[in-house]
């Protein structure tokens, strides 16, 4: 199914807030079914970039004042260059801050959330199968207004977004199960339009060292908010050693070889405690 979503009940709140567009698809969905939903049906003008924002979900807690730093220069770097946005699309974490801060901004481009289906609060309301299964119309308005608190089973979806690609990999799928979809659409949008991607990590755990080695493996360019911890922390402080002479910098080969040196030191020193 697709449709409209509206995060509201209230008559005059709805009329001050543009309608969100959503899409139910599977985790088998052709990436180009899905490049041509946004730039053909949704009609997304194209971007001159795609920023990529991955991190922390539950648990997010950041410095206020790196936290103005990070979501000022979102801004206006989603500002200065038509970005799309991409997030995992909750009303929990990175996810809410960097919609959030955007919105504060009045900074009007795509932001377009990615999430696992089976993990969103009231799913039903967006697809049902023994509701949507009778051959009818598969497109939809719905009313969605957060009724529970966000969980470890599911997250409400962030009113924040504009678009909402919903990816079901089957009811035993889990937070993540969604990433390697994410990843696909982006590189083929990105492909497509011959733009740049770049991947804005702040904080984050195991997930987004998933997502971080499956772009850097594809060439996406990374951005790393260093003092916001988690994984952020992590890789920053794995690259730095690798980083001192700036002549490493112009040799891409070299700086392989040193990651995957430094990567072997790791796992011998690990193996020895």
């Amino acid at each position: 199914t697709h449709g409209k979503v509206t995060f509201t009940q209230d008559v005059e709140r709805q009329k001050q807030h543009d309608e969100a567009q959503f899409a139910c698809m599977s985790s088998q969905t052709d990436p180009d079914v899905v490049r041509r939903l946004l730039l053909n049906y949704w009609q997304l003008k194209p971007p001159s970039v795609v920023i990529s924002v991955t991190g922390s979900a539950r648990d997010f807690a950041l410095d206020l004042g790196l936290q103005q730093i990070a979501t000022d220069g979102i801004a206006r770097a989603a500002k200065a260059t038509d970005a799309w946005i991409f997030t995992g699309g909750t009303d929990t974490g990175v996810m809410k801050l960097v919609a959030g801060a955007l919105a504060s901004a009045k900074v009007v481009t795509p932001i377009i959330g990615v999430t696992p289906f089976h993990n969103i609060t009231d799913k039903h309301r967006f697809y049902d199968p023994k509701r949507d299964s009778d051959g009818g119309s598969d497109s939809r308005r719905v009313h969605y207004v957060k009724r529970v608190q966000n969980s470890d089973a599911s997250c409400a979806l962030d009113e924040q977004h504009s678009h909402f690609l919903l990816v079901d990999d089957g009811p035993s799928s889990s937070w993540g199960s969604e990433i390697e979809m994410r990843s696909k659409v982006e590189e083929t949008i990105c492909d497509y339009l011959r733009v740049p991607r770049v991947l804005l990590v702040i904080q984050g755990g195991p997930g987004t060292f998933r997502t971080v080695n499956e772009l850097l493996s594809s060439g996406c360019h990374v951005v790393i908010v260093k003092e916001s911890g988690g994984c952020a922390q992590v890789v920053a402080e794995f690259i730095e050693p690798l980083l001192q002479q700036q002549s490493e910098l112009a040799d891409l080969d070299v700086l392989k070889e040193k990651v995957e040196a430094r990567k072997h030191k790791n796992d011998a020193e690990a193996k020895d405690k």
